[in-house]
Order: C-alpha cells, then sequence, then structure tokens
C-alpha cells in the first residue's frame, strides 16, 4: 500500500515508480502476448477471443476497486496494443462516427480500420477483412443467414446495436457487456 502523503512533489515521485512499474508490466506482458500469438499461428486459432477478453474484464474488476467500465476501457487499450504486436486486425466499418466509437469500444486503438459509404460496397469486400463492424438492420440479418459469419461481439453507442462479424465462433451474449 502507497502511503499518502500531503506533499505533492512526494506524491508525484511515487506516481513515477508506479508509472515505471507498470509499463515494466506491460513490458512483460506484451512479451507472453507475443508467444501465444506464435502458439495461434501455428495452431490456427483466433487472434481475437472475447470470451477471454471479458474473464479478463471480470478478474480484474473484481480484485480492484475500480468499476467494471473502468477496468474494461484501460484493459482494452492494453490488450489492444499487446494483440497489435500479435497482428493488426482488419475490420470493415461504414463511414460514420458511431460505427468507429464502436470499433474502438470492441476492440481499441490498435486496428486496421477501412470505412465504407454503403452496406453493400462493404458486403463486396469481405473476404479482406477479419471482421466487419456493423449496424443492426435487416441487410445485415439477411448477410448472416446467407453467409458462414458469425456475431462474435457487439456493443452500444448512443442506442444503436452495432455488431462485430466474422468468421470466429458465436458469441455467447451473456459472457459479452458493454
Amino acid at each position: 500500500m502507497v502511503e499518502i502523503t500531503n506533499n505533492l512533489t512526494e506524491i508525484r515521485i511515487k506516481i513515477d515508480e508506479i508509472d515505471t512499474k507498470i509499463i515494466n508490466l506491460i513490458d512483460e506482458r506484451a512479451k507472453l502476448v507475443h508467444r501465444v500469438g506464435e502458439i495461434k499461428c501455428n495452431t490456427s486459432e483466433q487472434i481475437y477471443i472475447p470470451k477471454r477478453e471479458n474473464e479478463i474484464f471480470e478478474r480484474l474488476s473484481k480484485e480492484s476497486d475500480i468499476p467494471y467500465s473502468v477496468v474494461k476501457s484501460i484493459f482494452t487499450e492494453i490488450i489492444s496494443g499487446c494483440r497489435r504486436l500479435e497482428r493488426l486486425l482488419n475490420v470493415g466499418i461504414l463511414n460514420d462516427k458511431n460505427s468507429l466509437l464502436a470499433l474502438k469500444k470492441i476492440l481499441g486503438e490498435w486496428v486496421n480500420f477501412v470505412e465504407f459509404n454503403s452496406l453493400d460496397n462493404l458486403f463486396t469486400e469481405t473476404q479482406n477483412f477479419d471482421y466487419l463492424l456493423l449496424k443492426d438492420s435487416v441487410k445485415l440479418q439477411n448477410y448472416l443467414k446467407n453467409s458462414d459469419s458469425n456475431i462474435v461481439n457487439r456493443t452500444e453507442i448512443q442506442g444503436e446495436l452495432f455488431y462485430l462479424i466474422g468468421k470466429g465462433v458465436a458469441h455467447d451474449k451473456k459472457n459479452i457487456k458493454d
């Protein structure tokens, strides 16, 4: 436990020491993630596994006084940066603000995305992406019925549902929290 004083300089020194420990632990985590990536590459396992990430968020939020939503936000970015060391995911999205916000909420900052102006254009390019991020719509439902793609994750932004679509295992809705 860190002793809290009223001396601003001492507090900042302690924060700097903690930040150094955090970055060293993230570096250690990144090296382990890199090894996981090598193993996944040899076994053709999916890089992005939402269930595993949700387990991490749940466990960490139970082990701290930090609310789940804050833990998820912080660790989404840590995981995103570490995942980037495995491979940058390619995602097709529609060209609108909420789609980009939903993408970042699900996968974090480290993702390669291509924006499309229409669903029809996006659907013709699906083979070029690991995932598609789409709003709930009749066209989406028809696409899912006629393809071998599944919903692998979901989120809500300003009342709109967004689905991450891919070839991976379909998500279990009870294991996904926004």
